[in-house]
């Protein structure tokens, strides 16, 4: 039962790892992607209006996609921890009957 539990931890702990890992990626790219837009549009006299417009979409829709990445991996770091704050209660419920018996 023990190492059903310790598999348990070490699955729960890797998850919680790479929901954390999204996030920070998700990060860098929202500031990677701010600056390529700051950087496009600092040459925009250069640029037709159509690509303009493209350069735009193109943002939008990977800052879309990045936000809603981030928002679902934040969530589950959320779900995460209060799996763990449940298992913990659990736990100390358990080891509380075990001493009363």
């Amino acid at each position: 039962m023990m190492d059903d539990f310790q598999t348990w931890l070490a699955q729960h702990r890797q998850r919680r790892r790479h929901a954390a890992r999204a996030v920070a990626w998700c990060w860098i790219g929202i500031a990677l992607l701010v600056l390529s837009i700051l950087f496009a549009f600092g040459f925009v006299h250069l640029l037709s209006p159509v690509m303009r417009a493209v350069i735009a979409l193109i943002a939008s829709g990977l800052g879309t996609l990045m936000m809603v990445t981030l928002s679902k991996a934040t969530i589950r770091i959320r779900s995460l921890d209060d799996l763990e704050a449940s298992r913990r209660k659990l736990e100390t419920t358990i080891v509380d009957f075990h001493r009363r018996h």
